[in-house]
């Protein structure tokens, strides 16, 4: 029987309804579809990658693999939607207002483009279209152009169109069908996931800097170390370089050889609700509200929910009276500064509880240094930086060698040695004082004379400290600034634990500079001075009466909910601190996670059972009821996205960290002590300090062990690199930063086996 056209054409309006529908009951399996932008007039295509788990890099029998290509199990945590080409050089204009691509044509993809320049362009787009695009990691590029194959070209296959000389990492020609300029977007073979121009067209872009995988399971992970990634080959590359696994590590500018796709990193729409079984309410009631991303979000409707905000939050502040939004803190001492880990720790915190302050920290700290030296470089090394607020902790090597006076104190030689430190020290809180710069001053920390550790002992030199420490607190009260005594925390800390253990301490083995459980106390009991808030966030939430619901630091957004089951997004204002390494035993000296690490969520009036909590669809923990009604804290489970999240920002931080520290204070320690009179007067050009330094490089070549030596050989080689060490770090610090802002997470509680 034939239809009249009208309603033919009214039946296949009607079949995207029933696709839908058939979703929400389970009858075909969902298949989220590509999603279509426009910028200026030129449309672009993102498709849907599914959360997953892949073996990144290549198998040791694949020809032409290279050693940085280590096999790993790898899990993509989140979905994500990837560009079906790479970007065009007609929508890069439309964004950028230029198009510096070599060879230039309608269609194309950009090329000559740095990638600073592709970061600014995913900026500028997500500005332009109110949705959110990156650039893709190298663990979602690998994994999206696999799209489940495990052979050496995911992107095509056996039953590609391409040559099969092509799919031979063997082949001595060029991947690209022997061209000589990339094609049109679109030229090559899409894989099973849609995604076209993988291998050789152009070369790719990725958000990571080139660095050593992991050699065990890991999760969402970063690649850190020096210069840039790219994937997959360009039209001058052959097979063997444009290969699913390959990698390839650039300095960021601009090549011919060179584009880039994005990412686009949707909040949670009715496609991912789909995916999770969820239909709104479970009466099949349901309202809809129009995102600016073009998808429909189903929220339930009803008494109960209409009665509670949508989004409800409880703002948060910096701490106490010390900081201010947009502070940039520079954080004064001697080595244990210069090259310790306590403020990276700090900045960590700062990233994690509060990423929308603004507040940056500088490393002031300087090998070798006094209180009368810190004085001397406070004009051109500190107030010339205009921090707004700064901290000073010196003293360590304002004892000397010869201290004992210091331990009579009624001596009139230590006396004045008390008396010209004090002196000292005054004239620093003075000297930023007068330039504007709050002042936070810090005892001295201890040097361990107690251990059994094997580094050389200096007898009581720790109760000399004490008497400098008092020093400091004097001060402090007659000057008006705030004050924070780490000394007698540490001194209490370290003395409880060699109660039991001997070899124990917080500092390393010089007994001088904290290891990095003592910089975790360092960093706590500084926050505890500055009364930083204990809480990452909470949420109290009840299935019976969710309009009683309360929460702190985070807003949520009420999705569906049932007699035993609930479900709601959440964005929480801050991340949990991630904890690294060894510093996750730092409970058993101080009650870190207790006091700094609380995220509850406590779920009220839940039949008697166990229930499991999903976020973003991904099982993370189960519990009885009566658990989730006591609270459990999210702080302490790793596979929270929260928590991936955090140890990204942690390791992009401590990557920032290590720059600093180890390069570009180098190079102002080695100039103000071979050069203080050059100093003194500002940047120092090399040209100035290259050739007394060579003289003495020369002259000490046959001492290897002598440190002078070794700092001279490391300026010589990070001198001519200082600009570019300089704007690396300012990049390091935006990713830190970037990483760390808000996302929106779905959040299921749903009996075990329901």
């Amino acid at each position: 029987m034939r239809y009249p056209f009208a309603t033919r054409r009214s039946f296949l309006c009607l079949l995207p309804f029933v696709w839908l529908a058939l979703f929400a009951v389970g009858c075909v399996p969902p298949q989220p579809p590509s999603l279509r932008f426009q910028a200026g007039g030129i449309p672009f295509t993102v498709r849907y990658v599914p959360a997953g788990t892949f073996t990144m890099g290549s198998a040791v029998e694949e020809f032409g693999r290279e050693e940085d290509e280590t096999p790993h199990p790898v899990s993509i945590a989140s979905p994500f939607y990837l560009g079906e080409t790479e970007i065009t050089q007609d929508l890069f204009a439309v964004v950028m207002g230029e198009n510096p691509s070599f060879e230039r044509g309608m269609g194309r993809p950009v090329e000559q483009v740095g990638w600073r320049t592709a970061v600014e362009f995913t900026r500028r787009l997500s500005r332009l279209t109110g949705a959110v695009f990156t650039l893709p990691t190298e663990s979602e590029w690998e994994y999206a152009c696999r799209a489940g194959s495990t052979g050496a070209f995911g992107a095509l296959g056996s039953s590609s169109s391409c040559r099969t000389d092509f799919l031979d990492p063997r082949s001595p020609g060029h991947f690209g069908s022997g061209k000589t300029v990339p094609a049109s977007v679109g030229s090559y073979p899409p894989n099973a996931w849609g995604f076209s121009d993988l291998h050789g067209n152009v070369a790719e872009w990725c958000l990571d800097s080139y660095g050593d995988y992991e050699t065990g399971p890991v999760i969402d992970p970063p690649c850190l170390g020096a210069g840039f990634v790219v994937r997959g080959g360009s039209w001058s590359d052959p097979a063997r370089k444009c290969r699913s696994a390959a990698r390839a590590v650039e300095p960021g500018a601009p090549s011919p050889r060179i584009g880039f796709r994005i990412v686009y990193r949707p909040p949670m729409g009715i496609l991912d609700r789909l995916s999770m079984g969820l239909w709104g309410s479970r009466d099949g009631k349901g309202s809809r509200s129009k995102l600016r991303d073009g998808i429909s979000h189903a929220f339930p409707e009803g008494p109960r929910w209409r009665k509670m905000a949508p989004e409800t939050s409880s703002a948060r502040s910096l701490p106490g009276p010390y900081l201010r939004r947009g502070d940039r803190l520079a954080l004064i001492g001697d080595s244990i500064t210069h090259l310790g880990l306590y403020h990276e720790i700090l900045t960590r915190f700062f990233l994690t509880r509060y990423p929308a302050s603004g507040l940056t920290v500088r490393n002031a700290g300087m090998g070798g240094n006094t209180a009368q030296t810190v004085l001397d470089r406070l004009d051109w090394d500190v107030i010339s930086n205009h921090p707004t607020v700064a901290s000073v902790m010196i003293g360590m090597n304002d004892l000397g060698n010869d201290y004992a006076d210091l331990l009579d104190p009624s001596g009139a030689s230590g006396r004045a040695k008390a008396e010209k430190y004090g002196a000292e020290v005054s004239q620093i809180v003075d000297g930023l004082g007068r330039a504007g710069i709050r002042v936070l001053l810090l005892s001295p920390s201890i040097y361990d004379q107690s251990a059994a550790l094997s580094g050389s002992l200096q007898p009581r030199a720790n109760e000399a400290l004490a008497r400098l420490a008092g020093v400091c607190g004097d001060l402090a009260r007659t000057a008006g600034v705030p004050y924070v005594d780490l000394f007698t925390p540490l001194s209490a800390l370290n003395a409880r634990v060699q109660a039991s253990n001997r070899a124990f301490s917080i500092v390393s083995a010089d007994r001088v500079h904290p290891g990095r459980l003592g910089s975790v106390a360092i960093a706590y009991y500084l926050l505890k001075a500055l009364r930083a808030d204990d809480r990452v966030g909470s949420v109290d939430i009840s299935v019976r009466a969710p309009e009683r619901s309360r929460m702190a630091f985070c807003r949520i957004r009420p999705r569906s909910w049932g007699s035993n089951w609930l479900s709601f997004d959440r964005l929480s204002e801050s991340l949990p601190f991630p904890l690294l390494g060894e510093e996750a035993s730092i409970d058993e000296l101080v009650p870190w996670t207790e006091e700094f690490n609380q995220d509850i969520l406590r779920v009220r009036d839940l039949p008697p059972g166990r229930y499991l909590l999903k976020v973003d669809g991904r099982p993370i923990l189960d519990a009885s009821s009566e658990h989730w009604a006591l609270g459990i804290n999210l702080a302490s489970q790793g596979g929270m996205p929260e928590a991936l999240q955090a140890v990204r920002v942690a390791r992009w931080n401590r990557q920032r960290h290590d720059l600093e520290s180890q390069r570009l204070r180098l190079i102002d320690v080695v100039e103000y002590g071979y050069a203080p009179e050059f100093r003194r007067r500002g940047p120092l050009a090399f040209n100035r300090i290259q050739p007394a330094l060579e003289k003495m490089r020369r002259d000490l070549g046959g001492q290897v062990d002598h440190a002078s030596l070794r700092q001279i050989e490391a300026y010589l080689k990070y001198k001519p690199q200082e600009s570019r060490f300089r704007k690396w770090h300012r990049e390091l610090e935006e990713r830190a930063r970037f990483e760390s802002q808000p996302v929106w997470h779905c959040f299921q509680i749903v009996p075990m086996g329901g």
